[in-house]
């Protein structure tokens, strides 16, 4: 009669007591561990946890984005390029001509002469004539201030930008545009890319400039991640400068935020709340990014600046989680209002 009992109570009470029992058994086993995989594994599930909470947020984010199917002032199919250029004369032409070579043709390229002081405006007007091509010519305002020009005359259901010291492999924007034709649900794809030295050659494996993701069986080639994150992340941007994106989403996320040197992470960041990032499927590269000193990331190593860009980039994107109003959420207000407030403090 006791046995039977005790199973009976085995039958009301059995799951409790093994749950109660399994815990006490991991903590035992547990505190036998050394001290470094203990804080390690505290580390990866702290992480665990953080991403599940995010990856939640963005569903229940997503969920409030009125989708455009159809916006009246785009042209179905076409691709607009918006190449914003400053003292990149040397370097112009190839990245023009890479765009204008593309093998797909339903493209207009948007340049914009950001007050250059070289010989820029003299080469541009090579190409005045072409009907793919409008020229803007502005004094120094900036990059985000010369791509927000350049996009708001864009008439491309699919948007993206170059910049005039990078250019394109014939296929790139071909393959985007099919990627995105296959896959409704993304609005913004990316590519893997070529990392190039000043002259054009390709980087080798001795070259240390990204050394963390370039590829093994192809030193040139960076490799990045299947699906981009920045919500509440680590401030590395994993889109790359090979991208395309649905004109629907930047309609909903507006303008790039006037933050120089940071505006492409903040742009993403608010595109990751609306939309999925995704890379092509492919591992080889369709996009040569030149690394220089003129580079805006090479200046901003110059001046020592990259570590208040992580800084102030980590202070926008905690601020940004914590706003409750979608408008702003979404706006350029916090990077702005944080970009001022830090960005020239000590």
């Amino acid at each position: 009669m006791a046995a039977l009992k005790r199973e009976k109570g085995l039958k009301v009470y059995g799951i409790p007591e093994v749950k109660k029992s399994g815990i006490n058994i991991f903590l035992k086993i547990y505190r036998l561990l050394p001290t470094r995989i203990r804080n390690f594994a505290r580390i990866l599930a702290i992480f665990s946890l953080n991403y599940v909470f995010i990856r939640g947020s963005l569903k229940s984010m997503r969920k409030r984005v009125i989708h455009v199917t159809a916006l009246a002032d785009i042209d179905k199919g076409l691709v607009s390029v918006v190449l914003p250029t400053y003292n990149h004369a040397k370097f112009l032409r190839e990245s023009i001509e890479s765009v204008l070579n593309q093998s797909y043709k339903n493209l207009e390229l948007i340049i914009v002469n950001d007050g250059s002081k070289d010989v820029t405006k003299d080469l541009l007007k090579e190409y005045e004539n072409n009907s793919a091509i409008t020229i803007i010519h502005q004094e120094n305002k900036g990059l985000p201030n010369a791509l927000n020009r350049g996009f708001a005359i864009a008439k491309g259901e699919f948007l993206t930008w170059t910049s005039a010291d990078n250019f394109y492999e014939l296929t790139a924007i071909q393959a985007m545009v099919d990627f995105l034709d296959i896959n409704k649900e993304v609005g913004v794809v990316y590519g893997n890319y070529f990392a190039i030295k000043p002259n054009g050659q390709k980087m080798v494996a001795t070259d240390n400039w990204r050394s963390y993701d370039r590829n093994l069986v192809d030193p040139a080639v960076v490799t990045l991640p299947k699906h981009a994150r920045f919500f509440k992340r680590i401030p590395i941007n994993s889109v790359g400068p090979q991208f395309l994106y649905r004109a629907s989403f930047a309609k909903i996320v507006g303008k790039y935020s006037n933050t120089p040197g940071m505006e492409d992470y903040d742009f993403w960041s608010r595109m990751e709340i609306v939309t999925e990032l995704m890379r092509l499927p492919r591992e080889d590269a369709l996009y040569s990014y030149r690394v220089h000193g003129e580079s805006i990331s090479g200046q901003l190593k110059k001046e020592h600046q990259m570590k208040k860009t992580v800084e102030v980039c980590v202070r926008i994107s905690n601020r940004r989680f914590l706003e409750t109003e979608f408008g702003k959420l979404i706006g350029t207000e916090i990077a702005e209002r944080i970009y001022a407030e830090y960005w020239n403090s000590k």
